[in-house]
């Protein structure tokens, strides 16, 4: 109830309705409208997942078509949820491994995905300074193996220390106990570039951080924060870098509801390597320059792209790159960058300029909010489009269409 009323008083760009009641209760998810037209994804994000589990179950039988976003780490409850169709599984914890691994193997295109998704005090360009070697992982709960999967599958060397940890893992160095002195010594935190605590302690993670920069104040320190109340401690603290599941829960979930492309292009980039990140980055700074990044998509319909699509119905054609005109200055184009094109079921990565456009197509953009209202405009607005098309204004009103006529005819 805390919660809800807090809604009341947080500054929230939009106004946030709030509803306390049993959500496993199919009248109280009609009550909150989730059979509403304007509904268009369920976020399911309580502490049990069993729970999370029942909620999909009636929102699928509810709203056969809506998309829904689910919290869970655990397989069993993930396969269950699968089976439902259309639900984007959340897992924090491989989210953070996934990041963290790009973030030492990839740091570019781990600073871009941190740009895109707008986290504080990142600068585009400016990616996070991780050195590459030795890393000890204290933990090794959910969240601990899934950073071994990943550090084993980037080839990044890891020392694993944890009470109840097994020692047939024959790829690292596994040391049974707690993260205390003598074992980060045993696991040579001399040598090591880098820690991270990842137990679901807070005062164990507090303890080992202040243990490293003792023994190794050189080390690139990662922290685990598993209570919002300790924030406070955790700041004080000084790590390099803090994992709060739930904000890395929101961004992932903040990707989806924008576009579902960003992660299709950060996997793609992930696979190109760093020379086609770098190629983007470079590109989207020219663009942007220091203005954050503002992520939307249009879809070329009556409904989105009324004028547009009149214009492609009549057997016109016209590229990304005609679409993209400024139409204060027809020499220049747009504040913005194409990312992601879907034609005909087939999305393009990075399309080009020269790209034709058809009706049904999609696209992801990165640019400013000016860009985005300057391009609605010409998508939906006639004349703005017959301009940036043509270069001259067409002739409105019956007169001056009288006179335009009778001046072609001589």
């Amino acid at each position: 109830p805390e919660r809800i009323k807090a809604l009341a008083l947080r500054d929230y760009n939009v106004k946030m309705p709030g509803l306390c009641a049993d959500p496993t209760v199919p009248k109280h998810l009609i009550d909150a409208g989730i059979q509403m037209p304007n509904c268009h994804a369920a976020i399911v994000l309580t502490s049990n997942e069993a729970v999370n589990v029942q909620i999909a179950v009636m929102v699928r039988l509810l709203s056969p078509e809506l998309p829904i976003y689910c919290l869970s780490t655990q397989e069993r409850f993930q396969d269950q949820l699968r089976a439902l169709g259309g639900v984007v599984v959340i897992n924090p914890f491989e989210i953070f491994a996934q990041l963290m691994s790009n973030a030492i193997a990839a740091p570019k295109l781990h600073n871009l995905n941190a740009f895109l998704v707008r986290t504080k005090t990142v600068k585009l360009g400016q990616p996070l300074n991780i050195p590459a070697g030795r890393w000890i992982l204290c933990g090794y709960g959910r969240m601990g193996q899934w950073l071994h999967k990943y550090f084993v599958r980037q080839g990044i060397p890891t020392v694993i220390i944890a009470p109840d940890i097994t020692p047939d893992h024959p790829e690292c160095v596994v040391i049974k106990g707690l993260a205390h002195y003598q074992n980060l010594q045993k696991a040579g935190i001399a040598e090591a570039v880098g820690v991270i605590a990842c137990t679901d302690d807070d005062h164990e993670n507090l303890s080992i951080l202040m243990c490293v920069q003792k023994l190794q104040p050189e080390a690139f320190t990662i922290v685990r924060q598993n209570r919002h109340e300790n924030q406070i401690a955790f700041d004080a603290a000084h790590a390099d870098l803090i994992l709060q599941s739930s904000m890395t829960t929101a961004r992932r979930i903040l990707k989806h509801l924008i576009s579902p492309y960003i992660q299709h292009l950060v996997d793609h980039l992930g696979a190109q390597g760093e020379v086609v990140t770098d190629q983007l980055i470079h590109r989207l700074k020219t663009t942007l320059e220091d203005r954050p990044a503002h992520l939307w998509c249009i879809t070329i319909n009556s409904t989105d792209a009324a004028a547009l699509t009149a214009h492609l119905d009549e057997g016109h054609t016209l590229s990304l790159h005609g679409l993209l005109r400024d139409p204060h200055n027809l020499d220049g184009t747009l504040a913005c960058v194409p990312l992601v094109m879907e034609h005909n079921g087939h999305c393009q990565m990075l399309p080009d300029d020269s790209q034709p456009l058809a009706p049904g197509d999609k696209v992801l953009f990165c640019g400013t909010r000016g860009s985005e209202t300057l391009l609605a405009a010409s998508m939906n607005n006639a004349y703005t489009l017959h301009y940036i098309i043509h270069g001259h204004e067409q002739p409105r009103g019956y007169v001056f269409q009288w006179l335009d006529n009778l001046r072609a005819q001589r």
